[in-house]
């Protein structure tokens, strides 16, 4: 199978979703335009294989707000993000 190329666009729709971490391995190639606007808007750019852990999870719970629920502000949905860990963590 041939590697996935990572473009400006993908990265703008990513930060639009309020996505902020990048993983990038041998199988992934990124643009230079999408790695300079990735590194522009704050994007955590991680080498290596994508691991489940807290980051993704958070996320993954930010998209789902922002798709199921329709929370478009970026505070109100950190709100909600951490009273959801709080309640994971009990």
């Amino acid at each position: 199978m041939g590697k996935k190329l990572i473009t400006l666009k993908e990265i703008a729709k990513m930060h639009s979703e309020g996505i902020c971490e990048l993983y990038v391995n041998d199988k992934v190639i990124i643009t230079p335009g999408a790695r300079d606007f990735a590194h522009d808007k704050g994007f955590r750019v991680i080498y290596g294989e994508q691991e489940e852990n807290a980051e993704t999870i958070e996320n993954k719970i930010d998209i789902l707000l922002q798709q199921q629920y329709q929370m478009v502000d970026r505070e109100q949905r950190k709100q909600v993000l951490e009273k959801i860990l709080e309640k994971i963590k009990e």
